[in-house]
C-alpha cells in the first residue's frame, strides 16, 4: 500500500467519526426541537427523548464493540454506514411531523405518556443504532491501523466525535437557525455526509469489492438530490402533515415555533405545539379581562402579561378612564408574525398611544419595572412546564405583590373542571390555591372550565356578590354579551363556590410551588399516569409518601452496603470502574437537564439555549478527552492513571454541590446584576465545564479499564456503550422520579451522592 493512501487510512476513522458527530449533534437538536413542539416543550418529555436516543446509541456501540473482534471493519463499512446515517436524517423530521396522523392525535392536544413513548422510540431507532455502530466501529479500525501504539491511543476517536457535535451545535445555534428551516438544514447536512462518505467509498471506480457500498451511496444520493430539488415543497407539505390542511403558516422564532391555523374566519395560533389563543372569540376575551377589572372600583394602570394579540387590549379600552396599558410579550416576532391575520380592530389596539409594548420575558419585566399597577392580568397559559410553571410560584407571585398598586388585583386562569374535578386536577389547584395565598392574603376563585383566580392585598376586597359586579357594569357602561347579571349569579352561585372551597381543602399538606421546586413535573406525572392506567396514578402518589428522611436513609444503607460488598466481595476493580463510568454518564445527562431546567426557570426559554448547552457539553467532553490523551503522551515514565481517576471522581462528586450554591446565588442576590446574556453564558459555560469534566473521566476510564488486560478494540464501545447506558437511566430517574417529587436541590445533592458512593467503591485499587 502507498504510503500516501496508508496516512489516508490512518486519519479515516476521525474524519468518519468527526462527520458522524457533527450529523448526530444536529439531528439530536432538531429531534428535541420538532417533539418538544409535539410534545408541547413538557420536560419530562425532553428526559424520554434523551433516553431513548442514548439507549439505541448505547446498544449500537456495544453491539459494534462485541463484533469488532469477530468482523474487523473497512473502508466500506465505515461509508455505507455514513450513507445509512445521511438517509435517516430527513426521514426522521418526516416521520415526526407525521406522528399527528400517525398516532391519531388532534392538533393541541398532548399525547398520552404511551404514545409518547412509542414516538420517541420508533424516531431515535431509525438514526441512533448507526450513529453508536459508527463510534464502535471506527475505534476498533483506528486501533488496527495504529497496531504498534499503546492499547489506548483510539481516545482520539472520542475526541473526534466529541468535537465533531460541539461544530455541529454551533452551527446550528449560529448558521442554521437564523436563517433557514428545520428541512433544508437537514438536507444540507445530509448531503454533506453523502459527501464524505463518497471520498471514503470512492464508489464512481467501481471497485469489486465496493460495488453493493457503491450502489448504496447513488441510491441515497439519489433520494436526497431530489428532496433537494423538492425541498420547499417537502417543508410545506410535511408542516400540513403537522398541523392538518387549515394552517396558514408556520414561523420558527430564537423562542418558539409558530403556527397559524385558519378555519372560515377564526384563527388560532399555537406556540410550542401550546395553544395560545384564537381569535374572534369574544367569550374568552371578555372573561379573560372583564372579569377582574370588574373586581377594581376604578382601574387606571393596567398590566397585561400576554394575551394582548387575542383581542384583550381591544376590551380594556371599554373602560374610558384606563390611562395606561404596559403589555409585555416576550417573543419579539410574534406580534409581526400573527398581526396581518388579526382583525383590524386588534391591529389597532395594539398601536394606541396608551399600550407600552415590551419585548421582555414577562418574569424579568415584573423584577425590573419600577411602576406599579391597578390590575394585573395574566395570560401565559397552564402550566405544564417549568417554562410556564414558573409564572406560579410563590417567588413570582411576590414579586407580582410588589408591582400592585394598595387595593390592586392580581387575576390568572387555569384550566379547571365545569362541575367535577379529577383528583389529579384538584391537587394541582390546591397547591396553586395555598400557593397563592403564601402572598396574597385575599383571593377568590371562580369555578367553571377555567379555574380563575384573583387575588389583591389586605387593603383590597374581592367580591362575589354577583349583583355588586352587575352595578359596575351598568355604572361603566359596557356592553358585554357574555359576563350579564344571569350569567354571573351562575358561576358565582354559593354551591358552586362551596363545592370547589370543599374539594380543594381535602388536599392537606401539599406542598407549595417553588421555583426550585415546581410542582408542574409532578402534575404532568399525575395527568399522565390518570390516561395510561388507575395504578399508575397510585404508584407515583405513593412514591410522594417517601419523604426526605426515608429516602436518604434508605439510599445511605444501599450505598454502604454496595461499599462493602466490593471492599469484601469478589468483584474486581475492573467493575468498579465500569460503575463509575456508568454512573458518570447518568450524573452528566441528569446535570444537562438540571442546566436546561434551571435556565428555563430563570429566564423562561429553552428552545435557542438548547443547541448552546448541548454544543458546549460536547466540546467539554472533547476537550477533556483532548487533555487526558495530551497529559498522557507526554508523561515520562508509566501514567499513573488510577490515581487520577479517583481525583476526577472526588471533584465530580462535589461538582453538583457548587452548581447548588451558584443557583441559589444567581437566583437570589445576583440576579437584578444580570442580563438575559450574562445568563446564558453562565449555563453555557456550566455546561462546557461539566463537559470537561466528563470527558477527563471517560479517558482516564479507558487507561483505568485497560490494566484489566481488556482487547483494545473492544474498550471504546464498551465503555460508550456503558456510558450512554447510564446517562438513558439518569435522565429517566431525574425527570420521572427524583426531579417531580424531590425537587431541584435534592436532585443536586443525589447526584452528589451517588458520585461519592462510586468513588468509595475505587479506594480498593491494584
Amino acid at each position: 500500500m502507498r504510503s500516501e493512501n496508508r496516512t489516508s487510512l490512518r486519519s479515516l476513522p476521525f474524519l468518519t467519526i468527526t462527520t458522524a458527530g457533527f450529523a448526530a449533534a444536529t439531528a439530536q437538536i432538531l429531534v428535541l426541537r420538532e417533539l418538544l413542539v409535539l410534545f408541547y416543550g413538557n420536560e419530562m418529555s425532553t428526559g424520554l427523548i434523551f433516553a431513548c436516543w442514548l439507549l439505541w446509541t448505547a446498544l449500537g456501540s456495544g453491539l459494534s464493540g462485541r463484533w469488532s473482534t469477530r468482523f474487523p471493519p473497512r473502508e466500506s463499512t465505515l461509508g455505507v454506514l455514513l450513507a445509512l446515517l445521511a438517509a435517516m436524517l430527513p426521514l426522521i423530521v418526516l416521520f415526526i411531523r407525521m406522528s399527528r396522523m400517525l398516532w391519531s392525535i388532534p392538533a393541541g392536544e398532548l399525547p398520552t405518556i404511551g404514545k409518547m413513548l412509542m414516538i420517541c422510540a420508533t424516531t431515535t431507532g431509525l438514526f441512533c443504532p448507526l450513529s453508536g455502530a459508527l463510534f464502535g466501529m471506527c475505534w476498533a479500525f483506528h486501533r488496527q491501523m495504529h497496531q504498534n501504539l499503546k492499547p489506548v491511543q483510539p481516545l482520539v476517536i472520542y475526541l473526534g466525535e466529541s468535537l465533531g457535535a460541539a461544530v455541529g451545535g454551533l452551527t446550528f445555534y449560529y448558521v442554521f437557525l437564523p436563517h433557514l428551516p428545520a428541512f433544508i438544514v437537514v438536507l444540507i447536512t445530509s448531503g454533506l455526509i453523502l459527501t464524505i462518505s463518497g471520498w471514503i467509498l470512492r464508489p464512481w471506480h467501481l471497485y469489486s469489492e465496493r460495488y453493493f457500498a457503491g450502489l448504496i451511496w447513488f441510491g441515497v444520493s439519489l433520494v436526497i438530490l431530489l428532496s433537494a430539488v423538492c425541498g420547499s415543497a417537502f417543508e410545506k407539505k410535511s408542516r400540513l402533515w403537522q398541523w392538518g390542511q387549515d394552517l396558514v403558516a408556520v414561523n420558527e422564532t430564537p423562542y418558539h415555533n409558530i403556527a397559524i391555523v385558519q378555519k372560515n374566519e377564526q384563527v388560532s395560533v399555537f406556540a410550542n405545539g401550546l395553544w395560545l389563543f384564537s381569535a374572534p372569540d369574544p367569550l374568552s376575551t371578555e372573561h379573560a379581562v372583564h372579569l377582574a377589572l370588574l373586581q377594581h372600583p376604578h382601574p387606571r394602570k393596567i398590566l397585561l402579561l400576554g394575551g394582548g394579540i387575542a383581542g384583550h387590549l381591544e376590551e380594556i379600552f371599554k373602560y374610558p378612564e384606563i390611562q395606561r396599558i404596559d403589555y409585555v410579550e416576550h417573543d419579539p416576532e410574534l406580534i409581526p408574525f400573527t398581526e396581518r391575520y388579526l382583525s383590524l380592530e386588534v391591529r389597532k389596539s395594539l398601536h394606541h398611544s396608551r399600550v407600552h409594548l415590551f419585548h421582555e420575558d414577562a418574569n424579568s419585566f415584573i423584577r425590573r419595572s419600577s411602576i406599579n399597577y391597578d390590575a394585573i392580568l395574566m395570560n401565559i397559559g397552564d402550566p405544564i412546564n417549568a417554562q410556564m410553571n414558573r409564572f406560579y410560584t410563590k417567588e413570582f407571585f411576590e414579586r407580582v405583590k410588589q408591582r400592585l398598586l394598595p387595593g390592586g388585583v392580581f387575576a390568572f386562569t387555569i384550566s379547571g373542571g365545569e362541575d367535577m374535578l379529577g383528583h389529579a386536577q384538584a391537587r394541582f389547584l390546591s397547591s396553586i390555591q395555598k400557593t397563592l395565598l403564601q402572598i396574597f392574603p385575599n383571593i377568590l376563585i371562580y369555578p367553571g372550565n377555567h379555574a380563575r383566580f384573583f387575588a389583591t392585598d389586605d387593603t383590597g376586597k374581592l367580591t362575589s356578590d354577583y349583583r355588586t359586579l352587575s352595578n359596575r357594569i351598568i355604572e361603566r357602561k359596557l356592553k358585554l354579551v357574555y359576563i350579564r347579571e344571569d350569567t354571573l349569579r351562575d358561576a358565582l352561585n354559593p354551591f358552586r363556590l362551596g363545592y370547589l372551597k370543599s374539594i380543594l381543602d381535602e388536599f392537606q399538606g401539599i406542598p407549595i410551588n417553588r421555583d426550585f421546586f415546581p410542582i408542574c413535573y409532578f402534575h404532568n406525572l399525575m395527568l399522565w399516569a390518570t390516561q395510561w392506567h388507575p395504578l399508575l396514578k397510585k404508584f407515583f402518589i405513593m412514591l410522594t409518601t417517601i419523604g426526605p428522611g426515608p429516602f436518604w436513609t434508605g439510599l445511605a444503607i444501599t450505598g454502604a452496603l454496595l461499599v462493602v460488598f466490593f471492599w469484601t466481595g469478589p468483584l474486581r476493580f475492573k467493575s468498579a470502574v465500569a460503575g463509575s463510568v456508568i454512573v458518570a454518564g447518568a450524573v452528566g445527562m441528569a446535570l444537562q437537564m438540571v442546566l436546561l431546567l434551571t435556565f428555563q426557570i430563570l429566564e423562561g426559554f429553552m428552545y435557542l439555549q438548547l443547541a448552546l448547552i448541548i454544543a458546549f457539553f460536547m466540546a467539554g467532553l472533547g476537550i477533556g478527552a483532548g487533555w487526558v490523551s495530551r497529559w498522557e503522551r507526554h508523561y515520562q515514565v508509566e501514567f499513573p492513571a488510577v490515581p487520577y481517576f479517583i481525583r476526577i471522581q472526588t471533584i465530580n462528586s462535589l461538582f453538583p454541590l457548587l452548581l447548588m450554591l451558584l443557583f441559589y446565588l444567581i437566583h437570589g442576590e445576583f440576579r437584578d446584576l444580570l442580563s438575559s446574556t450574562a445568563v446564558g453564558w453562565i449555563f453555557t459555560g456550566l455546561s462546557l465545564t461539566a463537559g470537561i469534566l466528563g470527558g477527563i473521566h471517560f479517558a482516564l476510564a479507558v487507561f483505568a479499564y485497560a490494566l484489566s488486560n481488556v482487547p483494545s478494540e473492544k474498550i471504546g464501545g464498551r465503555l460508550y456503550a456503558m456510558d450512554l447506558t447510564g446517562a438513558a437511566g439518569g435522565v429517566f430517574l431525574a425527570t420521572f422520579y427524583i426531579l417531580p417529587v424531590y425537587g431541584l436541590v435534592n436532585t443536586l445533592m443525589l447526584m452528589s451522592m451517588v458520585s461519592f458512593m462510586c468513588l468509595l467503591t475505587l479506594l480498593r485499587h491494584p
